[in-house]
């Protein structure tokens, strides 16, 4: 993990979906502490690991001392997918390219023009 100060994010942790749960940079498992009908499942770990993780202050935002949570949907392998696919030099040549016009396309519905 970078030397960075950065808040780590839900994509920073590691999903399995084989067992259906996350690992922290910190190495811990996230289980399943709830599933809702509407697909959602919530996801967390161990407050004394939390705790004694040097990555918790970049993740844990409780207030309580509360281990982090993750939240997810029927959709999770599917933004996992994406978020590997992303991670593709080729993806992310591809998505430079995306930017550029959708920058210029912005341009013109604003009046400028590109010289």
């Amino acid at each position: 993990m970078d030397e960075s100060d950065r808040k780590l994010v839900k994509a920073d942790f590691d999903y399995d979906e084989s067992k259906d749960h996350f690992t922290c940079p910190g190495g811990q498992q996230l289980e399943i502490i709830r599933e809702g009908k509407d697909g959602t499942k919530t996801y967390q770990g161990r407050s004394e690991t939390c705790n004694a993780c040097p990555y918790q202050a970049r993740y844990c935002q409780s207030k309580k001392g509360e281990a982090r949570i993750i939240k997810t949907d029927d959709k999770e392998p599917l933004h996992q997918q994406m978020n590997i696919k992303m991670e593709q030099a080729e993806s992310k040549e591809m998505y430079k390219k995306r930017k550029v016009i959708v920058a210029r396309a912005s341009h013109f519905e604003l009046g400028f023009s590109i010289i």
